[in-house]
């Protein structure tokens, strides 16, 4: 009896370990994305690159770099561009805030959509490819969304790396996110995306760091209502809806 006792306590703590171990696993990522980032031309369209980065850099809007904070169901991205721009999600809401340095308004996307363009998109075809790339020293699987002839997406990632769990971004639909997660469970180290052959653009890693938080890098300033015309035209173009931040 005391040899059964003591067999049922080992395995007892053995399931207990295992269970802690799984629940650690399953603790999504928290902590600080940084990636380089890079745009290219096809080469049928390599004399308007010089035009197109003038441009942009003009408006202010070129950037190199992107840094993605993520805390539970919550991000927030922020690119180096002279507009500072930054990405918030907000899950209550199941909106995405995009903000600029020095504009007065904030632009709000339905993550319900996928795109915020009024398009009707087929939807993309997702497989795996039977291959490994090294980012960082780190071996990444590979998975790809491809829309026919309009373009396709690779993302490269790594299951023990930058895991999240997906039900956090289940109802996130825009940019594909939750399919994404869904195939991927964590988030991609590398991301390349090619539109119809005529430009790319790639996101790699360059550090990664997991730490704590605040709740405050994450909070949406106070908005109001923006001028009906300004977002009539906003959602007309764009799809999207625009709000005032109040002083």
């Amino acid at each position: 009896m005391l040899a059964l006792i003591d067999y049922m306590k080992k395995s007892l703590l053995i399931l207990t370990l295992l269970a802690l171990s799984l629940i650690g696993r399953a603790q999504s990522f928290e902590g600080v994305i940084t990636y380089s980032v890079k745009f290219e031309l096809n080469e049928e369209f390599l004399e308007m690159k010089d035009q197109l980065f003038e441009k942009l850099k003009k408006d202010g809007d070129y950037y190199d770099t992107l840094i993605i904070f993520i805390k539970n169901n919550h991000y927030k991205k922020i690119d180096n561009s002279a507009n500072r721009k930054s990405v918030i999600y907000a899950p209550e809401q199941n909106t995405v805030y995009v903000l600029e340095s020095g504009f007065d308004h904030a632009v709000l996307i339905d993550a319900n959509k996928v795109t915020t363009l009024n398009l009707n998109l087929p939807e993309p075809s997702l497989h795996y490819v039977d291959s490994i790339k090294h980012i960082t020293h780190i071996a990444c699987d590979i998975l790809k969304l491809s829309w026919e002839d309009l373009g396709e997406e690779w993302y490269f990632f790594n299951r023990d790396v930058a895991t999240i769990d997906p039900k956090l971004f289940k109802n996130h639909n825009y940019n594909y996110l939750n399919t994404i997660l869904n195939s991927t469970g964590s988030y991609p180290l590398e991301i390349v995306r090619s539109l119809d052959g005529m430009m790319s653009t790639t996101m790699t890693l360059v550090s990664i760091e997991e730490q704590e938080l605040s709740d405050e890098l994450f909070k949406i300033p106070e908005l109001k209502k923006a001028n009906k015309k300004m977002n009539e035209l906003m959602g007309q173009v764009t799809g999207t809806q625009v709000m005032k931040i109040k002083n």
